[in-house]
């Protein structure tokens, strides 16, 4: 008897071994301001994803084949030194958090459809800074995966859906892990002095990060004005065809009242198949989902800046209450 396929559980938690961080961090950091990616290598185990192993992808002029080939190549290589060679999903770098468009959509869908576990790690050097760490996991969402897989993204489709801009992506868990031994070497680093970056996190100044971030989020908020004008127009051009076919409609109404008198035959009444009167196409939807969620994003990090700014400053105000009470 064949065994009973069980569907794949759904992954819950990412674990990124620190070297593979490490990786992710030189490659991003090393080709700032370029926007790079490189693919993850590991093994999903029961609601975990074990990410043990990455590399950069490869950028050809001789186009994907050729990138393809030379990946082929490298996991070949890591699987005959007998190093994790399945792919699990792929990272890329980021700027001030933007990372949601269509093309990532597009390479997340084909990633989670060949492989159902997969992620996609979004790093950003920029924000970096200050201890501490931009680093976040993502996967598409199953009720985006199956809409998308109609490619038809249409105002009425994602209502029929019930799906809006919090439904695109869903964030995935990460957790560092380290050997024993690495354990016992971060706590030697811990005890000497001279490696301490504790002052770091005492930067009060987060006016640059507010002001980059607010600059996006104007940019953003054109971007959805535009979209919500093309959307507007359509409803437009929808509204005035709907009073054309009206009047069109009661006119050809009374010359068939007309006809039947005369005893000629009456003309058709049916307008979907009249030239005049054409469907008008939906426009697409889905950037103004996306450019949604990347304002959503942009919002969160604004929050988050000013909140760490004003504990802060918060913080300093009473040391220097106490140090004028002394």
């Amino acid at each position: 008897m064949d065994p009973i396929r069980q569907k794949p559980q759904k992954i819950q938690i990412v674990q990124l071994e620190g070297l593979v961080l490490l990786r992710i961090l030189k490659h991003c950091r090393d080709n700032i301001p370029n926007l790079v990616t490189g693919q993850l290598l590991g093994i999903d185990i029961g609601d975990k994803l074990e990410v043990s192993s990455c590399f950069p992808s490869f950028a050809t002029e001789d186009g994907d084949e050729k990138a393809e080939e030379l990946e082929e190549q490298m996991k070949q290589c890591l699987r005959a030194v007998n190093v994790e060679h399945h792919i699990v999903g792929w990272y890329r770098s980021a700027y001030l958090g933007h990372f949601v468009t269509r093309e990532v959509v597009v390479n997340q869908f084909e990633y989670q459809k060949e492989i159902p576990n997969s992620v996609f790690i979004v790093f950003d050097p920029t924000r970096t800074t200050a201890g501490r760490l931009a680093l976040k996991a993502y996967r598409l969402t199953e009720e985006f995966m199956e809409l998308f897989k109609k490619q038809q993204f249409g105002q009425s489709e994602f209502r029929r859906a019930g799906l809006d801009s919090r439904h695109i992506f869903q964030e995935v868990a990460i957790k560092i892990h380290n050997s024993h031994l690495v354990h016992a070497f971060l706590f030697e680093l811990r005890e000497l002095k001279t490696m301490s970056c504790d002052f770091d996190r005492l930067q009060l100044c987060s006016a640059p990060e507010l002001r980059q971030n607010l600059e996006l989020l104007s940019e953003c908020i054109d971007e959805y004005a535009n979209e919500q004008n093309r959307f507007a127009f359509y409803q437009r051009s929808l509204h005035r065809q709907g009073q054309q076919q009206q009047a069109f409609l009661a006119k050809r109404q009374q010359e068939n009242e007309r006809r039947r008198t005369a005893g000629k035959p009456v003309l058709d009444e049916d307008l979907s198949r009249h030239p005049m009167f054409k469907p008008i196409a939906e426009p697409d939807r889905l950037d103004t989902l996306l450019i949604s969620h990347q304002m959503d994003q942009y919002c969160d990090q604004v929050n988050s800046a000013a909140t760490m700014g004003f504990n802060k400053m918060f913080v300093t105000q009473g040391f220097h209450a106490d140090d004028a009470s002394h």
